[in-house]
């Protein structure tokens, strides 16, 4: 938990909203699906989106917000 608030307090480029051209459009449809379970409330589901998504493309340029929404998720 402590974590997930250092990420989100100390971190302001992990608060950068998600850019519609920033990696293939694969990537952002793994990142988004991701996203749609976090705004559903399906937390469990969407860090488990997460986390497959940072085991694909671990480096995508999406990779920073991943790991904001898998820290909000888990808050």
């Amino acid at each position: 938990m402590l974590f997930c608030l250092w990420i989100f307090i100390l971190s302001p480029v992990f608060s950068a909203p998600a850019r519609d051209s920033a990696g293939p459009p694969v990537e952002r449809k793994a990142y988004f699906s991701a996203k749609q379970y976090y705004d559903e409330g399906a937390y469990e589901r969407a860090v488990s989106t997460v986390q497959e998504f940072l085991t694909n493309y671990p480096k995508s340029s999406l990779v920073p917000e991943a790991y904001l929404l898998m820290g909000q998720a888990y808050i």
